[in-house]
């Protein structure tokens, strides 16, 4: 890696600084995923500029040269290009001293193990994708699409799980909910009716 030019990037804080503050990230980084955190610093540095330097080279495999990003279907059907923004998530557990390894690591090394070009998963991982897409950068794993839909929540507006003892999906088909309202209710009516023919389009 050159060193040679001078590192420059975004900057936050105080216009008349008495103090410097350099938020170093990581290889082929760009300084906007990571200068979010110097604007919640500022309050409590009111002296100091804050700068977060863009990489001098982009990291092999990062969209963008330096920005993060990963393809997300909305509704099921229309892709944008998502921005990563990995420090949205703090500071991530990757192993334990009882566990090898975290969700985290695990999930992205499995997907990659396995081929997987296509992960359907509830909204409530939407952010921990953030994390997730730095660590395919990082242990040079291939990234696939993704479809982050919505999930089905109680009347308080918590999100049924088998944790919380919720509902099953058995017992709302026992109880007369069909599949198709049930696919609209997680964002996926277009896959009521005739499954094959949407996947295939897909």
């Amino acid at each position: 890696m050159s060193m040679g030019a001078p590192l420059d990037g975004p900057r936050a804080g105080s216009a008349k600084p008495r103090q410097l503050v350099v938020l170093l990230h990581g290889f082929g980084a760009d300084g906007r995923d990571l200068v979010s955190l110097g604007r919640q610093w500022a309050e409590l540095l009111p002296d100091a500029a804050i700068v977060a330097p863009n990489a001098p080279e982009p990291c092999p495999g990062s969209p963008g040269g330096g920005a993060l990003s990963w393809g997300e279907f909305r509704g099921g059907a229309v892709r944008v290009e998502q921005r990563a923004t990995p420090a949205v998530w703090g500071d991530a557990v990757l192993s334990r001293r009882d566990i090898a390894t975290s969700y985290h690591v695990a999930v992205v090394a499995d997907d990659a193990s396995q081929g997987i070009t296509d992960v359907v998963r509830g909204e409530d991982l939407f952010m921990a994708t953030h994390l997730h897409r730095l660590l395919q950068v990082l242990l040079e794993l291939p990234a696939p699409e993704y479809h982050h839909h919505p999930v089905l929540r109680d009347g308080a507006g918590q999100k049924l799980s088998k944790s919380l003892r919720a509902k099953s999906l058995r017992a709302f088909r026992q109880d007369g909910v069909s599949r198709e309202a049930m696919l609209a209710r997680i964002g996926l009516p277009q896959f009521a009716a005739g499954s094959q023919a949407a996947l295939a389009k897909r």
